[in-house]
Parts: structure tokens; C-alpha cells; sequence
């Protein structure tokens, strides 16, 4: 008898042991079975990254188009200029024919008229000589700047303002420029600025309308050390 208690004591033992076993094989299956059938991930919304990308892509064209409005908005102002330049440059060239028809006739015409219109016709033709001049310097100056603006985008460097150019007044520059013929003296308007200025330099006997040359210095050096004979006192013959 005690050797069958004994034999049943190790018997509820081991199935015991056997059970627990089950049970962590058990535990351990589920837990494998678990992290193998993890829930996936929430599937996005249909059409999220395409609507950002449209979102970029609009915003790309936004600025693009603003930069082009803006280029376009100074190419007009340009082209305004351009025009307005080159309406005055006809203009001044219509002037300068005009002037220089008036000079030729006054020149053909009698001494006595030439010499009552001819300041005015001769006045007349330079100013407007002038303002051809100054339109076409003006509109020198705008194509190069033309030129510099499209280097600087060629280049992606942002383009300097252009200081405003003003408008060329040559007639009135000259006119305040020009003293009045008629408040001169008699002969002053031929006369030239070295005409009146005092010449004390040259030695005379020398021409005032020509340099003078180093010999002729050096003549009137000797002159003014030679002793003056006509005036020395006679020699007593005794």
C-alpha cells in the first residue's frame, strides 16, 4: 500500500507538471499569434498626397505668373519711354532742319539782313543742334540701360532702379548761358578772351600772336644786360 501512494503521488506530480507545461505552450502560442496578426496601419485618405502636390504646384504658377506680370508691367514702361524718347528726338530733328533752313536763307540773303538776323538764325541753329544732341544722348542712355536690365535677369541678379531722366531744356540752358549780343559793345562779340587780357610777359619786339621761341628769350635777356652805349659818356680825347 504505501508503495502504491508513493506511485500515486509522483503520478499527480508529473501531470501536474504536464499541465502547467500546456498552459505555458498555451500562453506562449497566443502571444505568438498575436504579434503575427498586428492590426495594419489606417489607410490614408484617397487622394491626400496628390491634393498637396496640386496645392505646391499651384503655388509654384502663382508666383511664377506675378514675376511675369511684373516683367511685363516694366517692358511697357520701357516701351512708353522708348516711345516718348523717340518722339522727341524726331522732334528736335524737325527743329534743327528747320533752324538750319533759316541760317541758309539768312546767309543768302543781303549783308544788311544777314547782319540783322543773322545772330538770331546762327543762336536759333545751335539750340537746336543742341537739343538734337541731348535727345539723342537720352536715348543712348535708355538702351543701355535696356541692355544692363536684360544682362541682370540673364544673370538672376534683381535689376537697380533707373534714375529718372529730366527732360533736356536746351533752349532756355542756352539762352541763360548766352549773353545778349545787343548788351555788348561795339566789336566785344568778335573780340576774343585773350584779345583783353593784358599781355606782360613777352619782351617787346616780339608778335603777341605767336609763342615765343627760346632764342628770342634769350636775345632779349642779352639786351637788357648789354651797357647802353648811346648814352655813356664820350671818351676825353686828350
Amino acid at each position: 500500500m504505501k508503495d502504491l501512494s508513493a506511485a500515486e503521488r509522483r503520478l499527480i506530480a508529473a501531470l501536474d507538471r504536464m499541465d502547467h507545461a500546456v498552459e505555458r505552450a498555451a500562453r506562449r502560442m497566443a502571444e505568438l499569434g498575436a504579434a503575427a496578426v498586428a492590426p495594419a496601419p489606417a489607410p490614408s485618405a484617397p487622394g491626400t498626397d496628390v491634393s498637396a502636390e496640386v496645392a505646391a504646384l499651384h503655388d509654384r504658377q502663382a508666383a511664377t505668373v506675378e514675376a511675369m506680370q511684373q516683367q511685363l508691367g516694366r517692358a511697357h514702361e520701357r516701351l512708353a519711354e522708348t516711345g516718348a524718347r523717340a518722339a522727341q528726338l524726331a522732334a528736335a530733328n524737325d527743329a534743327l532742319a528747320q533752324a538750319n533752313r533759316q541760317l541758309a536763307a539768312a546767309a543768302g540773303g543781303a549783308p544788311a539782313d544777314w547782319a540783322r538776323d543773322g545772330g538770331a538764325a546762327i543762336l536759333a541753329a545751335l539750340e537746336a543742334e543742341l537739343a538734337a544732341l541731348r535727345a539723342a544722348r537720352a536715348a543712348e542712355i535708355a538702351h543701355m540701360g535696356e541692355i544692363l536690365d536684360a544682362l541682370d535677369r540673364m544673370l538672376g541678379v534683381p535689376p537697380a532702379a533707373s534714375p529718372a531722366v529730366p527732360a533736356a531744356h536746351p533752349a532756355a540752358d542756352f539762352a541763360a548761358s548766352t549773353p545778349d549780343p545787343e548788351a555788348l559793345p561795339l566789336g566785344a562779340e568778335d573780340a576774343l578772351p585773350e584779345d583783353s587780357a593784358p599781355d606782360t610777359t613777352l619782351p617787346p619786339g616780339i608778335a603777341h600772336d605767336e609763342d615765343p621761341l627760346p632764342e628770342d628769350l634769350a636775345g632779349s635777356d642779352d639786351d637788357r644786360h648789354q651797357p647802353d652805349t648811346d648814352h655813356a659818356p664820350a671818351e676825353d680825347p686828350r
